[in-house]
């Protein structure tokens, strides 16, 4: 879309883009192109006003004045709006009025997380051919710029280390930029390929103990430590698709745990069937005694629909997981 949208910019400059998405890197990339090719010839410094939207941001009243401005030594005057999904009421009929009135020597670019395509400035972008919106990756797309990012910094990544990216991080494309710079970084001068190896070793993973303070809130029933636990997590860099897969492996252990144990098998054989640490199955098995049977597999079709929201959804993905810890700590059926 970013190729296809610089083709567009090199035959027309429309008056109105509306960018929108979940990926804030796509989104700030589309943004600067809109910019460079609006700004290309003049100064940068005496054309370009930039505002973010929201009750306690910057002042909108003053945006008429700053759109109708003539740019100075250059064609075009830039106007870009960022946190599009926080504009206020009154914010919002200030951009409405400015969008329908056309202002040919002024290029303004909307851009944030969502927008209600419904509106009135929604409509218009899309009149111009200029609503731009930004969906989920899927895994291939994923990989290319995981390839792309290793280019830039003059290295190659090898397809398991690449998979095992785009499966940790999912399309948080700043996050996963980071990391590959973390990784060529790592590895040096003199290596020019990054493994799977590399990534592990930069990577900041979940801590086991973490997990466990998770699972012993859900065990309680404790649905505000729960939670804070969750957000604690999710708040240190851990991206939701990987922590969920971590719980789920946790949980399908704990369900394990708890079938022995009902059969009356020795708790040595219930930690020697989950593998791993001894100390840590162990205190998995602990776990498993404050559920029962039922409870674990209810939970385990539970976070299995939530694996397959989190992965074709395009439903905020910390509150999926917020919902998911609401249920697995209701009250016992």
């Amino acid at each position: 879309m970013i190729q296809n949208l610089v083709k567009n910019l090199d035959k027309k400059i429309a008056p109105v883009y509306l960018v929108v998405g979940q990926s804030g890197y796509l989104v700030e990339m589309a943004v600067e192109e809109i910019a460079k090719a609006a700004l290309a010839g003049g100064i940068k410094d005496f054309n370009l006003d930039v505002f973010r939207a929201g009750k306690q941001m910057d002042d909108f009243r003053r945006l008429p004045q700053i759109v109708r401005t003539m740019p100075m030594m250059a064609e075009k005057r830039v106007v870009i709006i960022y946190k599009c999904e926080d504009i206020a009421k009154d914010q919002f009929e200030i951009l409405s009025e400015l969008v329908k009135g056309n202002i040919d020597s002024c290029v303004m670019i909307i851009a944030g997380a969502s927008f209600d395509k419904r509106t009135a400035i929604a409509k218009t972008a899309k009149s111009h051919g200029t609503l731009i919106e930004f969906g989920k990756l899927k895994n291939t797309q994923i990989v290319k710029w995981i390839d792309t990012f290793a280019d830039q910094r003059g290295k190659t990544i090898s397809r398991d280390a690449a998979d095992f990216l785009a499966g940790a991080l999912g399309d948080n494309l700043d996050r996963i930029q980071t990391e590959i710079e973390k990784a060529s970084l790592f590895v040096g001068g003199e290596k020019t390929k990054i493994d799977r190896r590399d990534l592990e070793e930069v990577m900041a993973a979940v801590k086991n103990d973490n997990i466990f303070n998770l699972m012993d809130a859900f065990g309680q029933r404790k649905q505000a430590e729960a939670l804070r636990q969750l957000n604690s997590i999710l708040d240190s860099g851990v991206h939701p698709i990987p922590l969920h897969s971590t719980l789920y492996g946790h949980m399908k252990k704990m369900l394990i745990a708890a079938s022995y144990l009902q059969e009356g098998m020795p708790v040595s054989e219930a930690v020697r069937a989950m593998g791993g640490s001894p100390y840590y199955a162990g205190k998995i098995v602990d776990q498993s005694k404050r559920f029962r049977l039922p409870e674990l597999r209810r939970a385990i079709l539970i976070m299995a629909r939530v694996d397959f929201a989190l992965k074709n959804s395009r439903v905020n993905d910390q509150a999926v997981l917020e919902k998911m810890v609401l249920d697995l700590c209701g009250a016992r059926k």
